[in-house]
């Protein structure tokens, strides 16, 4: 579920908002790119909403569940080798009225994976989108295309351009409009409205009373190290934990120590202390855990962590930790 509005706190999020309001305005294709984690789904759910055409479907179309076969016959609803001509003369691709493509019309279609279609399909959807009109199977009369394309991309996606893996002609028809969307651990005045936000779907999804999260507990989300390239997931799965496990209506500060896993699933800290001294002890072991699993390399710790090298260093002093088993 993706009916809550997204949290824009900070300088960068605004930014995104500001891109994404600005591309909503037409029927313009769309690419967010974004890290592993980061909420490029719920972008391109407020791009759909805000657009002309919100009152549309948005489907959303991923291949890791399909192979090549199925992806075409779902997205086009049928296979044909090759395009058909229309009574004006005009060769157009086939489409089915069983397709996803056709159930679109009106609205917008959201990619995942995109990478990984099969070239045979990519080159059916570059064609489609840009002629912006297909032939309806056993029908004589061709259907205009009117929907928007969003595809959903990451770090890898422009050397995948590059190597010919993403056709350039699907590549410049998806990017007439292009976001990147900052990660998690970069946007720290996001963090609890973002945790808001889970809480609120999370309970929605469950079907229970609405519940909130304490001050001293959205301190802490604060303070946490999210882990670089799965930040939005893990803080998504955080509270739909939380939401299921604590039967009271607020969250507070020790079901996030409870709940919040380290090296093997262990606790972070024991119960009670200031807000203060339960903060450092988590710090202290998390950062521990890290070095633990990467054996004492500070830069593997680090890249786990999400900080620079120099900044764990720093940690590992403030925090009076035995650097014995740190190699550089």
């Amino acid at each position: 579920m993706h009916d809550v509005p997204l949290v824009a706190e900070s300088p960068a999020m605004r930014v995104v908002v500001g891109q994404l309001a600005r591309a909503a305005e037409g029927r313009r294709h769309v690419l967010v790119w974004g890290e592993p984690g980061t909420d490029r789904e719920a972008v391109a759910r407020e791009i759909h909403r805000r657009g002309p055409g919100s009152q549309g479907p948005f489907i959303k179309v991923s291949y890791t569940s399909h192979s090549p076969e199925a992806l075409e016959l779902e997205l086009f609803g049928c296979r044909t080798a090759g395009r058909t001509g229309t009574d004006r003369g005009r060769a157009l691709e086939r489409i089915a009225r069983g397709g996803v493509l056709h159930q679109a019309l009106g609205g917008s279609m959201f990619f995942e994976h995109l990478m990984e279609f099969p070239d045979r399909v990519q080159a059916k959807l570059a064609r489609v989108l840009r002629d912006g009109e297909a032939a309806i199977v056993h029908e004589r009369e061709p259907v205009v295309l009117d929907l928007r394309a969003i595809a959903a991309v990451e770090e890898s996606y422009d050397q995948a351009v590059r190597e010919g893996l993403v056709r350039e002609d699907l590549h410049r028809l998806l990017s007439a409009v292009r976001i990147n969307l900052p990660s998690v651990g970069n946007i720290r005045e996001d963090i609890v409205g973002q945790a808001r936000r889970f809480v609120q779907q999370a309970c929605r999804r469950a079907c229970v009373a609405p519940k909130a999260l304490s001050q001293p507990a959205e301190q802490l989300l604060s303070a946490l190290p999210w882990h670089r390239h799965s930040n939005t997931i893990e803080l998504r799965d955080l509270m739909r934990n939380l939401v299921s496990q604590v039967s009271r209506n607020v969250i507070d500060l020790q079901d996030i120590l409870n709940a919040v896993p380290l090296d093997r699933g262990t606790r972070p800290v024991p119960e009670g202390g200031s807000l203060r001294e339960a903060r450092e002890r988590f710090e202290r072991n998390y950062i521990k855990a890290a070095l633990e699993m990467h054996h004492g390399r500070v830069p593997d710790a680090a890249r786990t962590l999400g900080i620079q090298r120099t900044n764990l260093y720093r940690k590992l002093r403030q925090l009076k930790l035995s650097q014995n088993r740190a190699r550089s």
